[in-house]
């Protein structure tokens, strides 16, 4: 990895141990974009503001950082992370219920099918077969989401677009390691 910075530790949930500056930044800035949008797409919420920058910086972020190579290394080196690392995504469904009040049934309905899809995508051990449930997951969700009948807040409806990039397919497949699959079919 060129130009390879140490992360501290507090940090290597969200970089790993090591990464590089281009990964870092992009990452920092889709996290920037992602909280310039959803504001832009809301009214006046008060102090629920703060959570809703909360929520948008995580998951915009999250989703490219977890497909850089430093973060998929991180979380590879221990299944009881990973496992950590999926069952805590179910604060940010709570968040969001809690900043979208109106709006339970979707939230629980999406959410709920964004981690048990993760858990799923991250049980399958071939990393080919990880990518297709992964793509498969996300993308049915990213379907069903703009197509169920759900009122959805616009801020809303991208923060579980993001929340279904980010599971299935940008943590629970195992990116690197296609490469040492890419002959073998099964």
């Amino acid at each position: 990895m060129q130009n390879t910075v140490s992360i501290p530790k507090f940090l290597h949930e969200v970089h790993g141990k090591k990464s590089n500056w281009f990964d870092i930044g992009a990452t920092h800035i889709v996290a920037l974009l992602t909280v310039v949008a959803t504001l832009f797409l809301t009214d006046e919420m008060g102090w629920k503001k703060w959570l809703l920058i909360l929520l948008a910086y995580d998951l915009g972020g999250g989703v490219l950082a977890n497909f850089t190579y430093s973060t998929k290394w991180y979380y590879d080196q221990s299944m009881k992370r990973r496992l950590v690392f999926l069952s805590l995504h179910f604060l940010q469904p709570a968040l969001m219920c809690l900043v979208f009040p109106d709006y339970l049934v979707g939230i629980i309905t999406f959410s709920g099918y964004t981690v048990a899809a993760s858990f799923i995508t991250n049980s399958t051990g071939n990393p080919q077969r990880q990518l297709t449930t992964g793509a498969l997951f996300s993308l049915s969700g990213i379907i069903a989401l703009a197509t169920v009948p759900v009122e959805l807040n616009p801020a809303l409806h991208l923060l579980l677009t993001l929340f279904l990039l980010k599971l299935p397919l940008s943590f629970s497949v195992r990116w690197y390691r296609l490469e040492r699959f890419q002959n073998e079919p099964d």
